[in-house]
């Protein structure tokens, strides 16, 4: 291998040469002085050469010492040349990394940091480098401490292991995050820890995700749990998918004993019933359901039990399959206690006969049958203080102890204060049966019950009542669906019949009308000078034609109810349109706010003109006194939608029409047969769109049309 001697390096050895020797040179003659005579030149010659001999020596050591130097000089290049390569990589990986990592000192002081960390803290590096670290992460002025901000930087150097923590950080915006910190030791000379390098995650959304999918599960699962009924869920074909807790504990059987398993083959076979199999397997393919399916059945490690049986089709969303839920109400304790009320009054008149000598043993059974009961009895006063209750009386209420529930006060248990002032006024007339009132339980939520009240004096002459309360909550929200059901037949109808007489009318009466319209016509043709009288008159009557023209226009409309046909729209131009066929009275302004930037939407012009026309008379109508009408287009990205914002501030709608006013023939107005906003909803829906309302008497209304965008 050849190396180039550099110039430079030679002359740094030759130097170096002369610097080494120059000692030993000076010393030798030295020597050579002290024990030589001045005369004897020859000794002295030979330890001081001539200085040609000197400079060929020097030129000679010089060139050896520059090419070691030299080959020293080239190692040492390419070394540093490796390290700055290794450098740089080693700092894009540093600032690569998607965690942010900072080495800390002892003193809290940050040394370095990547990018990561500097976009999570919203820094830059001169800014970061050098800082304590508690006042980038926090803004405070000492370290962290507590549950929230708990750091183990001390207990990294002190034990020299790594160690992690979650830590609540502030972000670049200000807001708490949740990190979790890794800090891992960095040793030094003699295992000394000058430094710790921490790196830092962002936690924050799976934190919240953990939450979120923790508690929706746990609510779910304590609906279930907390239904009191058995329940249990099966496949289509008829296998225990899942059951609650309360099946569980009330047939006696484990989780294993039970899913998985044919219902016809749990226990001792009991619920292999031909009418039950029959019920069970027309669920899923015909959609049906039964109800209180009465059973008696001996089970195992339970006794005899009596159930009714109440089945119905679950759809799974998005699975495509079909479960059914068997729900399972015990009423054995109801069927012994109808079967012990009639035993005993089989023999009430020799209890009767016996009743001195029996008093204490009937009590006991009155009471057994009060504690057993299934339904709520309660004994209460006239003033609404509860002397007594049986278990499922506290039950009904959502009381755990008798003690507790008898310190409420009867009249705080109704849902409304005045069904206790109703109560009261019946209960004063004599017996009370199935009063249905709602009450409050414990927890404040609401329940029916069917309350039937006695009264009987105390041997002090105190007035009591003695009420029993059945719940009826789930007979009064199936009689609440078959109302609406019954309603949802009622108008549709109704509106059927509308739409037939509307056709039928409508066309019988443009043939008049358009004859009135032509009289009139001829009639301001012929005569040329009318009298103001004569002129009056016939204006009323263009005037009323007109007005007879819209109402036949409207009914014809919601009769045919024709589907929109769809073009390119400019909403602006529909609305600026519609504003210019109203006719504005001088103390009315209508003010408008259009967004030129609108997007163009899909709709039928003819129908839209329509609706804005009606709303744009309708508010107009609606301020006799005078006011302002402002008008507004707006995109709303949220619901990818374009609205049109109707506001007045007119009369305004009382509160209880408000739902009554989109239904045909319904009008608060003294003209027209109020058709215009049921034919504006079902334009507007037709288009795919909604139309919502608001209002408050004596401040005005606010009509809301929303159109959906179109789609690209």
């Amino acid at each position: 291998m050849r190396f180039k001697i550099p110039f430079t390096a030679s002359l740094i050895g030759a130097l170096t040469g002369y610097l080494i020797l120059s000692p030993f040179t000076m010393y030798v003659s030295h020597v050579v002085h002290r024990y030589q005579s001045p005369t004897d030149m020859s000794v002295y010659k030979v330890f001081l050469p001539e200085f040609w001999q000197w400079a060929v020596f020097f030129v000679i050591f010089g060139s050896i010492a520059g090419l070691v130097i030299g080959m020293l000089y080239k190692s040492i290049r390419e070394r540093t040349s490796e390290i700055r390569e290794t450098k740089n990589y080693m700092e894009m990986l540093f600032n690569s990394v998607a965690d942010g990592i900072i080495t800390i000192d002892r003193q809290y002081r940050i040394k370095n940091a990547n990018k990561a960390f500097l976009d999570m803290t919203g820094s830059t590096r001169n800014k970061v480098i050098g800082e304590y670290c508690y006042k980038v992460f926090h803004r405070k002025d000492k370290p962290c401490s507590g549950a929230e901000y708990s750091c183990h930087l001390n207990d990294v150097f002190e034990s020299g292991k790594s160690m992690t923590a979650v830590h609540t950080h502030q972000d670049r915006k200000g807001n708490l995050i949740l990190t979790e910190i890794t800090w891992h030791p960095l040793k030094g000379k003699e295992d000394q820890i000058p430094q710790t390098v921490a790196i830092i995650r962002d936690i924050t959304m799976r934190k919240k995700n953990e939450a979120d999918l923790k508690a929706a599960l746990a609510y779910a699962e304590s609906i279930v749990e907390t239904i009191h009924e058995p329940l249990i869920v099966l496949n289509a074909d008829f296998r225990v998918v899942s059951a609650n807790r309360a099946f569980y504990e009330t047939f006696m059987v484990a989780p294993e004993e039970t899913e998985n398993k044919l219902i016809y083959e749990l226990g001792n076979r009991q619920w292999d019933i031909p009418e039950l199999r029959r019920l069970l397997e027309d669920i899923i393919p015909q959609n049906t359901s039964f109800n209180d399916f009465e059973v008696t059945y001996n089970l195992p490690n339970v006794g005899t039990k009596t159930l009714l049986l109440n089945a119905r089709r679950i759809r799974q969303k998005g699975k495509g399959t079909d479960m059914i839920l068997l729900a399972i109400d015990d009423i054995t304790e109801r069927k012994q206690l109808e079967q012990k009320i009639k035993d005993y009054t089989l023999n009430l008149e020799n209890m009767i006969e016996e009743r001195t000598k029996e008093l204490k043993e009937s009590e006991k059974k009155l009471r057994n049958i009060m504690e057993s009961a299934p339904i709520g009895i309660v004994v209460s006063t006239p003033e609404g203080e509860i002397i007594e209750a049986n278990p499922a009386m506290l039950k009904m209420f959502g009381y755990d102890t008798k003690e507790e529930f008898l310190t409420q006060r009867a009249p705080d248990c109704y849902y409304n204060p005045k069904d206790r002032e109703r109560f009261i006024g019946l209960i004063e007339k004599g017996i009370v049966r199935d009063f249905e009132v709602q009450f409050k339980r414990k927890d404040g939520s609401i329940f029916w019950g069917a309350m039937s009240s006695i009264t009987q004096m105390t041997k002090t002459g105190k007035t009591q009542f003695i009420n029993t309360i059945q719940d009826i909550t789930k007979r009064k929200q199936a009689e609440q669906l078959a109302r609406e059901a019954q309603e949802g037949r009622i108008r549709a109808e109704r509106l059927a019949a509308i739409g037939k007489l509307s056709s039928a009318v409508g066309h019988e009466l443009r043939n008049p009308i358009g004859a009135i319209n032509n009289s009139i016509y001829f009639l301001k043709m012929v005569l040329k000078e009318p009298s103001e009288k004569v002129k009056k008159h016939l204006d009323m009557i263009e005037e009323q034609v007109k007005l007879s023209n819209e109402i036949i226009t409207d009914m014809l409309e919601f009769a045919r109810g024709r589907e929109p046909v769809m073009g390119d729209i400019d909403i602006n131009n529909v609305l600026k349109e519609s504003i210019a066929q109203a006719t504005v009275a001088e103390n009315i302004e209508i003010k408008t706010n259009l967004d030129p930037s609108a997007p163009i939407i899909k709709g039928d012009r003819t129908q839209l003109t329509r609706v804005f026309n009606n709303l744009i008379s309708n508010a107009l109508d609606a301020m006799p006194q005078g006011g302002m009408l402002s008008i507004t287009i707006r995109a709303n990205p949220k619901d990818a939608s374009l609205e049109a914002v109707f506001e007045d501030n007119g009369t305004g709608i009382a509160k209880e029409n408000l739902n009554k006013i989109f239904e045909p023939l319904f009008s608060t107005k003294t003209k027209g047969i109020g058709l215009g906003l049921s034919i504006c909803k079902m334009f507007v829906e037709k288009h795919g769109g909604t139309i919502e309302v608001s209002s408050e008497i004596g401040k005005g209304s606010t009509f809301t049309v929303k159109l959906p965008l179109k789609k690209a």
